[in-house]
This record gives C-alpha cells, structure tokens and sequence, in this order.
C-alpha cells in the first residue's frame, strides 16, 4: 500500500533475494528491475559470488533483469562479462561488480527514455544455489590450488574457518597465502610451524593453518 502511494513509473532494486509477491510486479508502469550479481541463468539465489568462487569460476558479470513471479528468472535487458582476478577479494570483486552494474543501470535507463530497451528471455538452463553454510567452506584436494586459494580468499570476508581432508587427516585453515599451480611436493601436506602447504589436483597451496 504505501509503494501504492508513491505511484512508481519504475521499481529498481539491487542483489534483492527474494520474490515480489502480489500486485507489487503489476504496480509500476514500467515494471520492476534487479541488478544481479551473475551471469543469468548461471548462479541464480543470494549468494552468486560466493558460489563462483567456490565453483572455480573466474568468468562472472553482472545482469540487469526484469522481476517476474520466480527468483532471478526474469527476461534480460543488460548483460555484462567480468573476469575475477586471482586473489580478489569478496568486497573488492563486489565493488567492481556494482561499478558494472551502475553502468548498465545508466544504459537502459537511457534506452528506456529513448523508448529502444528491449529485453530477452534467460537461456535454459542455468542454476540456482542458497545461502551457503558451514560446511560449503570445505575445501576438496581434487580442486585445483588456484581454485582452492581463490575460494579462500573471495570469501574470508564470512570469518568462516576451513576444512580439508587430506588422507585420514582433517585440517583446519585460516587464510590462504599463496599457490604454485603447477607444483608437486613428496608429501601430501608439508608444514612450517603453522603454515602448511597441501597438495591439490594439480598444484599446491599454501595456507595459515588455524593450530
């Protein structure tokens, strides 16, 4: 009701997860947009990033969508591609991502004056992924080292501890600090005090491990 008031021509939101009910997607009379942080339909839900990185995916981007009755469902009108690179961190890639997003924001607003914007329907497929919990910060030595210090390092802004099982062994890390992508050590795991590195497929990473 009180969206109802203000008569909007245009509702824009941005990384909203969750779904408009009612008339609310019927209320303006231009419609309703989301920025989302992904390439659509790839990454659907409220945590893209988090998933992209734990995916190994360096290719992301950014979607501006039209809002229908599903999550993140909605047809195209802007779409943009962003290579992360390796290391970011999770606010640094979400401030580029949102540099991005505010561009093509300014795009089909423009088109929209100019009565040009057009849109097109998500491609089949796609996936979707929740909120992560604790165990989503477990990390697997079939990963490649790259993918797995990446992962680390795109999400340590969550505070979560993680977890590797190496053999019969569980180790438990706190930050990553390097990987050689190519290497092979003797040893599955070789430590220095509390820094350890961990053979992974292929590479090795080194991490701070949390005892």
């Amino acid at each position: 009701q009180q969206v109802a008031q203000v008569n909007p021509d245009l509702i824009l939101v941005s990384c909203f997860p969750y779904k408009f009910h009612g008339n609310l997607l019927d209320l303006p009379r231009r419609g309703c947009w989301n920025l989302h942080p992904s390439l659509l339909p790839h990454f659907r839900g409220p945590s893209p990033l988090f998933w992209a990185f734990w995916e190994g995916q360096n290719d992301t981007g950014v979607t501006l969508h039209q809002m229908d009755a599903g999550l993140d469902t909605g047809d195209i009108l802007k779409q943009t591609s962003f290579r992360l690179a390796d290391g970011v961190s999770g606010p640094a890639a979400e401030q580029q991502l949102a540099e991005l997003g505010s561009q093509l924001i300014l795009q089909a607003l423009a088109d929209l004056a100019e009565d040009t914007l057009t849109s097109q329907p998500q491609p089949a497929g796609g996936s979707y992924y929740p909120l992560p919990n604790s165990d989503d910060f477990r990390l697997d030595t079939s990963w490649s080292a790259r993918q797995a210090f990446n992962f680390m390092r795109g999400t340590a802004v969550w505070g979560q501890p993680y977890v590797v099982e190496v053999g019969a062994e569980e180790l438990w890390l706190a930050t990553a600090i390097s990987f050689q992508p190519d290497q092979r050590q003797k040893e599955p795991v070789a430590r220095d005090g509390r820094i350890v590195s961990i053979q992974f497929t292929p590479g090795i990473l080194t991490a701070l491990s949390l005892t």
